[in-house]
């Protein structure tokens, strides 16, 4: 859902905490599963990004030349932070500490298993819209996932919803002059964008309602429960305390009764 409403981190992270919270985690460790979702989303972006521009370097066009570098060393630049994430893990540092929040480091094999499957991540979604493309266009997957990579940085980094308009553009530019008219490209990134994103979209947002219906539910239960025991605790106690005045009116009219008795002798 984050990356169709723009500000993906933001709104993703306020959807997690409204669900962990519900399932009885700490706000501690919902902030723990907040950073290290986000950093193996970057991670497997970047490493992939990073190989990729490395192996099949692409040309850029003109208009982005002055704003990026060529895509090899793109690729390089882009490798830095997660060989240092790897080389830091290794020296297993001391958790990090703000405010509160101690976020230890893991170790280098689940860095590893996160970089992987953020790799494989990114591949699929390249390979979804790879397989709409016209027949037509001359391009092979390699190529493709690079023009695709570069085009979803450029949306990722606008936080417009979804990247809309800036990701359709991006891969206009990119692939035009490769054999496929701007109509029948422009179909199959609306039909990739619909797959990819709108249908995710409304199952996650079927699955959400469902999910603050069901809690509603048990709140009324919930409320259900506490009100008929507080029912039954105030009955009783109006019975209790109607049993106990009557016995003390019962006990106080045979004192009288006695008392009557003994001033009549």
């Amino acid at each position: 859902m984050g990356h169709n409403v723009g500000l993906g981190n933001l709104a993703g992270s306020s959807i997690r905490y409204r669900l962990y919270s519900s399932w009885g985690l700490s706000a501690a460790d919902i902030a723990r599963i907040i950073v290290y979702c986000s950093a193996a989303f970057w991670i497997g972006f970047l490493s992939l990004a990073a190989t990729v521009f490395v192996i099949e370097p692409l040309a850029l066009p003109e208009s982005w030349q002055a704003v990026l570098p060529p895509t090899r060393i793109l690729g390089v630049v882009l490798a830095l932070p997660v060989l240092a994430l790897l080389a830091w893990s290794i020296r297993r540092p001391e958790p990090l500490r703000f405010r509160g929040l101690e976020l230890a480091l893991p170790e280098p094999r689940i860095v590893t298993a996160q970089i992987a499957v953020g790799m494989c991540d990114w591949m699929l979604a390249g390979s979804a819209l790879f397989v709409v493309l016209p027949a037509s266009l001359q391009i092979d997957w390699p190529s493709f996932l690079a023009l695709y990579l570069l085009a979803t940085l450029a949306g990722l980094l606008s936080h417009i919803p979804g990247g809309l308009g800036v990701l359709e553009s991006s891969l206009l530019l990119l692939l035009m002059g490769r054999g496929g008219t701007s109509a029948s490209l422009l179909a199959s990134i609306l039909v990739f964008r619909a797959c990819y994103y709108l249908v995710p979209l409304g199952a996650g947002s079927i699955l959400l309602l469902w999910q603050e219906a069901e809690r509603q539910r048990q709140a009324v239960r919930v409320g259900d429960r506490r009100l008929d025991a507080f029912h039954v605790e105030t009955v009783h106690g109006d019975h209790y305390r109607f049993l106990r005045c009557d016995l003390l009116f019962n006990r106080q009219r045979a004192t009288n009764h006695s008392h009557a008795d003994w001033h009549h002798h």
